[in-house]
């Protein structure tokens, strides 16, 4: 997986992440849909929907990560939530 950040692109191993949450950023005009990545070292990535990698990323996360949530379990409930959600997507 890549991810691009201010430092330039970094490539993320599958095995390298350890937890996932989904959330919801306002901005003054709508929200976007945040996912907060962890990885085994303790950082922590954030990849907003506007982000290049992310709808290869969210599609994908079942096929390569064992438990993890499908795209439509948990993209509707982030972004039309009331309050702004924390749900896990996947969790080692």
């Amino acid at each position: 997986m890549f991810v691009n950040k201010e430092q330039g692109e970094q490539r993320i191993a599958w095995e390298e992440i350890c937890e996932i949450i989904a959330t919801r950023s306002d901005q003054w005009i709508g929200n976007s849909i945040v996912l907060l990545i962890t990885l085994n070292d303790g950082r922590t990535l954030t990849v907003p929907e506007d982000d290049s990698a992310w709808h290869d990323f969210a599609m994908k996360l079942p096929e390569h990560l064992a438990g993890a949530k499908p795209y439509e379990a948990w993209a509707l409930q982030s972004a039309f939530s009331d309050e702004v959600p924390r749900i896990d997507v996947f969790r080692r």
